[in-house]
């Protein structure tokens, strides 16, 4: 549900649809694309439409095969050849050809790529059908200028030989006429044939017209001249009409055919065309991101918005041609955190900070990237609405406190636990003291509903509700009191000031007024607000600990479960080994049985004899000895204790279980207490076993730092490098230093903007790429991208 009606009107969600129909490839996908920008709250069709979207921003950015997206909708011409004997113009069969032949060109493209790769682009692509049967029929009607071949058929080819034999006659006899009439002087030798009323006609002076056997088509508008058609030509003409009539009914024969051979496909055909209109509407949801920097985030169950970063797309567009730079906010909604009560100076951005998350929300919820970072984390809403704007209404009889009113009952009524409401400047447009009651009202029952929500207030009373609901937050629009101007950075955890005496020292207004004012306001008022930030900072402080402790409290539970886990594993490897060796022990002892079973037999055999009796009686000895040895062996690998004195404080030692390392911090009775950072846990001597203390050496400790540096660099690099408007010289001593970054840093693939212009600046900076070894090959970027306007670099890896 979003509410009110003029919603997307309201945040500038109208302004993004008109941006999205321009990055279109058809007029039908432009006037069609609002339908797919609608708002749900199914977490399944929102993630399949971004991660279409993100699959497709991949390609633009990184696919340097992708061989684009051109079609022309046909889908209304197709339907009418429904209808018999209809049929399409040349014109529209080469569009469908080149349609179908984008459709082979893009299966052909997806087929090359991994299995894993753009699987929902994959699953739109495939769909399509490829007509290779009708590509070849196309090519067997048409060339490439759209004109129908001349072995379009055996009838068309006869006629057009018959035509061409016409002309030939037709230009042989206009040639001797004109030479014999000019010979007899009947016309000037400058004089050439004319067309009246499409047909070839000689201009002739009146009073000779009897010289020139033929038809008189027309004369000047003094009657000196006429034109004459030469009799000869007459009959030759006639003949060329007849065979164009012929030509014409033979091609429209043609086309009929044709239709008939497409008749059977037509609605496969259509259904290409809307899956075609499907991926246009995804390409432009691609081109919008990469404009505005949107990015894909992570999508959860839960009712949650936690972004780093976020920014207006519309506002930042409109900095950007001022040259100057947005200020991103970072936002936090969850369930320890429902409601955030921003406050701040005016024109501080209260407002702008509200209205971006409320589009930004509703962008996400229509299936498009948004502009924050990419470890950003959303929720999804089933509602949203929004209060902000002035709607008073001369028809209606409304003011703009019975307008507010009125949405403030709607939200009332309709709101839940998965409502998502924005009101700005709540409470304002009546007297601050009722409205100001009113508004802490409203918001304590939007509260009790369990919804989430931004709200913009001065109201202190609506500064001090967070000290008595846990689930609401406090932040403000920073403000720079030195230099007296906002800084539009959102601050959580404490509420803002209006700055309003400041702002009025820093406007110069008579300091008599300011100071009647305070008194007016009251040391009480300005207390009440200095003790709300302290309540809030005391509370902030408070919360964090709780955090900390909590975040130290399940990192010892895991480390606990851990523990028992690879307790239980060892026992159970004991006890395997404790199995195997009394299995091999009874072997063995089922072999010492038999051999001494054998050894008594051989005596009795050999009747006592003392030499063969000495000589048995020393192998079993020897067996005997054997089977000690193998003993002492088993039991050296079931347990080798150790003990307590094995041990000292302060020794450096690993858990055997899982490798973790720490340090002894006591010797206890039975066991031995290890610290791993802020965390101790008690082990058992048999658990443990010292190590040696780890020492990073000087070129350890500076090859570190260097990593640190780079990895530093890395993550602020641009694969990408505008150079449009620079000097050839400055720009070719900033493109060596980039290109020998990027090697540094592992760049391979690089886009350098310079712009088409004269050239002069592209030519310059290919012959630089040339000469370097790292550059492996350039080339200009595809057409529809940017052309001869950018160069494509791949670095040798």
């Amino acid at each position: 549900m979003i509410y009110p009606s003029d919603f997307e009107k309201k945040l500038g969600f109208d302004k993004i649809v008109e941006q999205l129909k321009a990055y279109c490839l058809s007029d039908a996908a432009a006037e069609s694309i609002e339908n797919i920008l609608q708002f749900t709250a199914k977490k399944d069709l929102i993630t399949e439409k971004i991660e279409q979207t993100a699959e497709f921003v991949e390609i633009l950015r990184f696919a340097d095969k992708f061989p684009g997206l051109e079609y022309y909708e046909l889908t209304s011409e197709l339907a009418r050849l429904k209808i018999h004997d209809s049929y399409l113009f040349p014109e529209n069969i080469q569009k469908l050809q080149l349609s179908l032949q984008s459709i082979i060109n893009l299966q052909s493209f997806f087929s090359d790529t991994e299995e894993k790769d753009y699987a929902r682009l994959k699953n739109i692509v495939f769909q399509m059908h490829a007509f290779f049967e009708i590509i070849q029929k196309t090519k067997e009607i048409i060339n490439e200028k759209a004109e129908i071949l001349d072995n379009a058929s055996t009838s068309l080819a006869e006629i057009r030989q018959e035509l061409k034999k016409e002309e030939r006659k037709k230009e042989k006899e206009e040639k001797n006429i004109l030479q014999q009439l000019t010979k007899k002087g009947v016309v000037d030798t400058d004089v050439d044939y004319t067309v009246r009323n499409n047909r070839l006609v000689i201009p002739v002076k009146a009073n000779k017209r009897k010289e020139v056997p033929g038809y008189t088509h027309d004369s000047s508008a003094t009657g000196q001249t006429v034109y004459v058609e030469p009799a000869v030509l007459f009959d030759i003409n006639n003949q060329i009409v007849s065979l164009l009539a012929k030509e014409k009914q033979e091609i429209i024969r043609i086309l009929k055919d044709f239709a008939r051979f497409i008749r059977p496909d037509i609605d496969a055909l259509i259904e290409n065309y809307q899956l075609l209109i499907d991926l246009d509407h995804i390409r432009a949801k691609a081109k919008y991101a990469i404009a505005t920097n949107s990015v894909k985030i992570r999508l959860e169950n839960t009712k949650k918005i936690d972004w780093k970063q976020a920014r207006h797309p519309l506002l930042e567009a409109h900095l950007k041609k001022q040259d100057k730079e947005i200020v991103a906010s970072d936002i936090l909604l969850d369930e320890y955190q429902r409601i955030l009560i921003i406050s701040g100076p005016n024109a501080g951005g209260k407002s702008v900070c509200l209205q971006t998350v409320a589009l930004l929300q509703y962008c996400l919820q229509c299936g498009l990237l948004i502009p924050v970072k990419e470890d950003s984390t959303s929720g999804i809403f089933s509602s949203v609405f929004l209060d902000i704007g002035d709607d008073q209404s001369i028809e209606n009889d409304l003011s703009t406190y019975s307008s507010h009113l009125i949405n403030m009952k709607f939200f009332c009524e309709h709101a839940n636990e998965n409502s998502l409401f924005f009101i700005d400047e709540f409470g304002g447009g009546t007297d601050p003291q009722i409205g100001g009651a009113m508004a802490e009202s409203i918001l304590e029952k939007l509260y009790e509903k369990g919804s989430f929500g931004i709200i913009t207030t001065h109201y202190s009373n609506l500064k001090a509700l967070p000290q008595n609901y846990a689930a609401m937050q406090n932040a403000a629009m920073l403000f720079d009191q030195k230099n007296m101007q906002p800084l539009f950075l959102l601050k959580s955890g404490k509420p803002g000031s209006s700055f309003a005496y400041e702002i009025a020292h820093s406007i110069a207004l008579p300091s008599e007024i300011i100071e009647a004012a305070k008194e007016k306001t009251g040391i009480s008022q300005l207390n009440f607000e200095k003790e709300i930030q302290a309540l809030e900072e005391k509370k902030q402080l408070l919360k964090e600990k709780i955090q900390k402790y909590t975040d130290l409290e399940n990192s010892v539970a895991a480390l606990m479960e851990e523990y028992q886990e690879k307790n239980a594993l060892i026992e159970d490897k004991r006890k395997a080994v404790l199995q195997a060796a009394k299995m091999q022990a009874e072997k063995i002892l089922d072999s010492a049985n038999k051999q001494i079973e054998q050894t008594i037999f051989e005596i009795k055999q050999t009747k006592a004899d003392k030499e063969k009796t000495k000589k048995l009686r020393k192998e079993i000895q020897q067996e005997k000895e054997r089977l000690n040895e193998i003993n002492t062996k088993q039991q050296t690998i079931v347990s080798a204790p150790k003990k307590q004195s094995d041990f000292s404080i302060g020794d450096n030692v690993r858990i055997i279980s899982n490798d973790a390392k720490g340090k002894i911090l006591e010797i206890r009775k039975k066991e031995i207490l290890v610290g791993f950072g802020d965390v101790k846990i008690a082990f058992p001597p048999s658990d443990i076993e010292k190590t040696a203390a780890e020492k990073k050496t000087e070129i350890q400790k500076k090859y570190g730092k260097i990593l640190d540096e780079i990895n530093a660099k890395k993550a602020v690099f641009n694969p990408q490098i505008d150079i449009r408007g620079m000097r050839v010289e400055e720009a070719i001593s900033l493109i060596d230093k980039y290109i020998d970054d990027a090697v540094l840093l592992g760049f391979y693939h690089l886009r350098i903007l310079h712009g088409k212009g004269s050239g002069a600046l592209r030519t310059a900076i290919r012959e630089q790429l040339n000469l370097k070894e790292e550059v492996k090959h350039c080339k200009d970027e595809h057409v529809e991208q940017g052309g001869q306007g950018i160069t494509l670099v791949e670095l040798s890896y």
